[in-house]
């Protein structure tokens, strides 16, 4: 508890041979104003170091820290600001890994290993058959001790050797040889990978830097960290906890991966291939393809491409990746497919006449019409949509003066051509001569 670990910072080893009456104290504590973490920050962004509480208030924090050979007391509000900084001595060299074994060798431990970590040294010692570990500052401060367990047992499995080494700080431990006499293992700590050589009984005996060691990975940025593995195609489907689960491509095939808090693939499962890039140029035909239909595009110069295209009677915007991965948003509803009397009033309000339709497998229809003179052969697809216009013809009908000629031809004569329709919401029939010209009007009543 952060009370307990602020009283024991207080024995130097000016007092060293008092370190086995400190005893662990079970009692909980409640911390007041910043946590240690933030406090270290804070003060480590300025240049301290060898930071040490000696006191909590409700507003203000007391410590002690070092800068530059210089050892300050600096009192902190609870915002993280500097509210005092009085120089009270210098700081001397800094505490190592040796001079914690010296003093606890001093105190009556054995079997004594140690290690800098980061601002602090921490040790392993026995004393009275039983196991501590002694966390000091660089300054020599004592400021935790904690029981491990007992000394003298007999020799540690792997597992247990595992264990220990994670509770030292170790982590992405593998064994090298794991037949006694003794243990050698690679891990990391902090940044740094290490080669061990460990006895029968978990202590350390060497250790020895061999490379460096990825730190932890922001399960936001999995996806770069993967494809400097030889992944592609990074979909995340589990960051919010290690280990994490995605999706990628690597040699043509789509995986399911899990990764380690450090970015390492833990395990893979193929769960189908990987195909070729999109074209932008055959974005359309592609989406086709996959079973919709209208497609629109509506952005197909970068990836993601933004498609908009129906699906049954859904009108749906797609997302789609540069290697097809599809994701659809439905956004409305697409018209119903169109039957024969549909396509006739289609064509009809848009000027075309004495149309011959033959409909195709897929719901559209290819038609023969008239415009005006000209014939025409278009497509109309299912949706109502007209497209490939081509002229095939002329539309000439007889004219007037062609009918009534050929009626008095055969036999007819005193011929008058009539036409009914509607003006101004009356029915009227007009009579016409074989030139056209308007020879009467008759209103033949009601409306239209």
């Amino acid at each position: 508890m952060r009370t307990r670990l602020t009283a024991i910072a207080l024995m130097g080893l000016t007092a060293f041979g008092g370190l086995a009456a400190v005893q662990p104290s079970h009692a909980q504590s409640v911390t007041i104003g910043n946590s240690d973490q933030q406090i270290a920050r804070a003060l480590s962004g300025q240049g301290y170091s060898d930071i040490v509480i000696t006191k909590r208030g409700f507003t203000i924090t007391t410590l002690e820290a070092c800068r530059r050979g210089d050892k300050f007391q600096i009192k902190m509000n609870i915002l993280g600001q500097i509210k005092s900084n009085r120089k009270i001595g210098s700081c001397g060299n800094r505490f190592a890994a040796r001079d914690a074994e010296a003093a606890m060798k001093k105190a009556g431990y054995t079997d004594i290993t140690a290690s800098v970590r980061g601002e602090q040294v921490v040790a392993m010692g026995c004393r009275e058959n039983r196991q501590f570990e002694l966390t000091f500052n660089l300054r020599g401060d004592l400021i935790n001790r904690d029981r491990q367990g007992r000394c003298g047992l007999d020799a540690l499995r792997p597992r247990e050797v595992r264990a220990s080494l994670r509770e030292r700080g170790y982590n992405r431990i593998k064994f090298i040889d794991n037949e006694l006499p003794r243990y050698v293992a690679e891990a990391c700590q902090d940044t740094a990978r290490v080669e061990l050589v460990i006895n029968r009984r978990g202590k350390i005996n060497r250790e020895r830097r061999i490379g460096n060691c990825r730190g932890p990975v922001d399960p936001n940025n999995i996806a770069p960290v993967l494809r400097q593995q030889g992944y592609d195609r990074v979909e995340a489907v589990q960051t919010r906890r290690a280990p994490y689960m995605v999706r990628a491509c690597k040699e043509g095939e789509r995986q399911e991966i899990i990764v380690s808090r450090f970015g390492e693939a833990l395990s893979n499962t193929k769960i189908g291939e990987c195909g070729q890039p999109i074209d932008p140029n055959n974005l359309a035909a592609a989406v086709e393809k996959l079973g919709y239909q209208r497609v629109n595009v509506l952005r197909g110069n970068r990836t993601p491409y933004l498609v908009e295209a129906c699906k049954g009677r859904d009108l749906l915007e797609l997302t789609i990746g540069r290697f097809g991965d599809v994701k659809e948003e439905r956004v409305g509803s697409c018209a119903r497919p169109l039957n024969e009397a549909d396509a006739r009033a289609k064509l009809a309000e848009a000027g075309y006449f004495l149309p011959t339709l033959e409909r195709r497998n897929n719901g559209s229809w290819n038609v023969e019409a008239c415009k005006a003179t000209t014939k025409v052969s278009l497509r109309i697809n299912r949706f109502g949509e007209f497209a490939r216009e081509n002229k095939i013809g002329s539309c000439q009908s007889a004219t007037a003066y062609d009918v009534l000629s050929t009626l008095e031809a055969r036999g007819a004569s005193g011929v008058t051509m009539y036409v009914e329709g509607c003006f101004r919401n009356r029915t009227y029939r007009w009579s016409f001569d074989r030139l056209g010209n308007r020879t009467g009007r008759e209103r033949l009543g009601g409306s239209c």
